[in-house]
């Protein structure tokens, strides 16, 4: 293939490469967030968290119609992987339109075109291997077309705008009003996948005032234009009415059942699902802002190219170089600033950075491009020299190779089945018909997507315990124990439990958590493998070992670095190694307990119970004392009262006089 067609082509074998890059990485199945929920509601047509994202739903509901590939779960996240090498596909084009190659290049030009179309390369390649984009890539999650439609929108502005950066010359193109009229749409579509994207309105607006001021006259008057563009934005946004619509057929996923006015004002604003606003100081604030961190994202050659590229757009194009870093700014600091304090969790702001960093991608590009040192305006001076520009190619080299070797081990999921297996394990820890609380997104999702699209032991009755403060899903909790909700006596999560508890038949009712407060004072507790059961009393039925009976795929070592939702079912297999430790202890079985211990150790050494009471027993049996001795100093360090710390010093005492009648020491 001759070099004019590698150029011709090049935007093409971009898209491939990234789309490959993240079909390899692709989770198989559901993962530990949104995305169990999320292919519930496009499996059943349904309605997700607030607001909804009937766009993302819709989209893929109809992609995975069509695609006899995979699971459900996997097929929708062929829907992100798509996305996001589109995504990566538009930075390549306005990297090439800002600095000047978008159009076909005259013969002067064809000499700096190679160069050019590498900066866009690279741009895409550092936005594809950027960490945050790149796990969101390969996840079912709105947020890779949330940053398509942003990237999309600010490239259809520039065509309308018809500046060709090489020349200098401004057109105002036949089509240019119908660009403008589609962006219009694109944006109100947009809200209706993600909120965020109206963050990128003040530099759009910016950039058309701008832009009018300077054009010839425009093609019908500014009333006219301006109430086109409110009309085809509302058609956009009409997108809503898929809310109601689908809520009055009552599908499998609900949320905040928006049929009356009431219910979709709570669901489009998010009324419904906001949490709790705390009070936010400078130490929560300076967490926050730690959270956007281009550097680990690209690399500090990547910032660099970025503060360049920011620098030579300024100088070439204001108009563009402002809607850029407005939008980069509102999408990134702006977004923290609106954020206020509504969670303890501040890491769950990275995944609304992508917008921001798809922008910066494109500074990456336009400052490679400028350090190239091409031969004709705008970028006709390089600003590292003719020497430094020699290495720019090089360094641009070695920072994607740095992004690919420093995130693929944290976006390499395409055998992470852990989500997937735990909801399993959850289900087949149970008994046919009998209830289930769960607890948090994280644990509640996985089952959704099992009873709700695999029909997986759609005979547990699933209560999610997280929301029943939500008046939609208290009226359906309500409808499910029925007439056994009767007060006497307690808080009104014991009556739930103990209605529950009346409505399983003596089946008993089962809980992936262990909270005092749902506890009613008549019923027992006992440990069952990753659940817990309630009873009146404890039968042999609810004492059988259910560890054998479940797959433990992706189970490691918890690491700082993980997704959340990862470290919390991690955590949650290590608390359970533990619980199950104890009981095997209460009942004798010492060496089934170490066991037990020694499996929640290897997976959360952090965990201070599991530390202590291994090294107690390691003291007991005269064994491993070196190694007890040094988990029960960590035991030390991370126990927060002075009395769990004294019961850590007590088990160091144990292990210094088997160390003595050892002679160890």
């Amino acid at each position: 293939m001759t070099a004019m067609k590698i150029n011709k082509y090049s935007w093409y074998f971009t898209g491939v490469i990234v789309l490959a890059l993240f079909m390899a990485t692709l989770h198989p199945t559901i993962t530990a967030g949104d995305s169990g929920e999320i292919d519930a509601a496009a499996f059943s047509l349904g309605i997700p968290h607030p607001p909804g994202y009937p766009l993302y739903v819709t989209i893929a509901k109809s992609f995975t119609h069509f695609l006899p590939l995979g699971n459900m779960a996997y097929r929708v996240n062929i829907v992100s992987a798509m996305f996001g090498a589109a995504s990566c596909w538009m930075v390549y084009l306005i990297t090439l339109k800002i600095v000047g190659a978008g159009l076909a290049p005259a013969k002067e030009w064809q000499a700096q075109e190679l160069p050019l179309r590498l900066s866009a390369f690279f741009a895409a390649a550092s936005l594809a291997l950027s960490h945050e984009f790149w796990y969101r890539s390969t996840v079912a999650e709105v947020y890779t077309l949330n940053a398509f439609l942003v990237l999309l929108i600010i490239y259809l502005l520039i065509v309308w705008r018809g500046k060709n950066s090489l020349t200098g010359e401004h057109k105002v193109r036949p089509y240019g009003s119908r660009l403008l009229y589609f962006a219009a749409f694109l944006l109100g579509l947009g809200i209706g996948n993600h909120h965020t994207i109206v963050l990128i309105i003040p530099g759009l607006i910016l950039f058309i005032l701008y832009s009018v001021a300077k054009s010839q006259k425009l093609e019908v008057s500014l009333i006219a234009h301006c109430s086109l563009l409110i009309a085809f934005f509302l058609l956009g946004l009409s997108i809503y009415l898929y809310l109601p619509a689908r809520s009055f057929k009552n599908p499998f996923m609900d949320w905040g059942d928006p049929q009356n006015i009431h219910n979709f004002i709570d669901v489009f604003t998010r009324k419904s699902y906001l949490p709790q606003e705390m009070e936010r100081g400078w130490e929560m604030l300076v967490k926050q802002l730690k959270t956007f961190n281009p550097i680990h994202e690209f690399t500090f050659m990547g910032l660099l190219f970025g503060f360049f590229g920011i620098r030579a757009l300024w100088k070439a194009d204001k108009a563009v170089a402002t809607m850029l870093l407005l939008a980069f700014m509102l999408t990134s600091y702006g977004l923290i600033l609106l954020a206020g304090s509504s969670t303890k969790d501040v890491t769950i702001l990275k995944k609304f950075y992508l917008p921001a960093y798809t922008i910066f991608s494109i500074f990456i590009g336009a400052g490679i491009a400028t350090c190239l040192n091409p031969p004709s305006p705008p970028f006709a001076k390089g600003v590292m020299g003719g020497f430094a520009s020699r290495l720019t190619l090089p360094l641009a080299a070695a920072s994607v190779i740095w992004q690919f070797a420093s995130h693929y081990p944290q976006t390499r999921n395409n055998d992470n089945y852990l989500a997937y297996d735990y909801g399993m394990n959850e289900l087949k820890s149970i008994p046919t018909g009998s209830m289930y609380i769960s607890k948090g997104e994280i644990k509640t999702f996985p089952l959704w997507y099992l009873q709700g699209v695999e029909r997986y032991r759609e005979d547990v009755k699933v209560v999610a315990a997280y929301f029943l403060t939500q008046g939609w899903y208290a009226k359906e909790t309500l409808n499910l124990v029925g007439s056994f909700l009767r007060s006497e006596g307690g808080s009104y999560k014991q009556m739930l439990v103990d209605a529950l508890y009346r409505g399983s038949a003596g089946k008993g009712v089962y809980t992936g958590f262990l909270d005092e407060e749902y506890i009613p004072g008549r019923l027992l507790t006992y440990t069952n493998g990753i659940t817990f059961v309630f009873s009146e009393t404890l039968e042999e039925k609810h004492k059988k070992d259910v560890w054998p009976l479940y797959q433990l795929r992706g189970v490691r070592k918890i690491e700082m670095d993980m997704e959340r939702g990862g470290m919390e079912i991690l955590k949650d297999y290590a608390s359970s190694y533990y619980n199950t430790g104890l009981r095997y202890y209460s009942e004798g079985e010492t060496d089934r307990a170490m066991g037990d211990f020694e499996k929640a150790v290897a997976i959360n050494p952090e965990d201070p119970d599991s530390l202590n009471n291994l090294a107690a027993l390691y003291a007991d049996k005269g064994i491993r004392l070196k190694e007890a001795e040094v988990m029960a100093r960590k035991a030390i360090e991370i126990y927060s009262t002075e009395e769990d710390k004294g019961l850590a010093r007590e088990t160091l005492e144990d292990i210094r006089i088997k160390q003595k009648e050892k002679g160890i020491i």
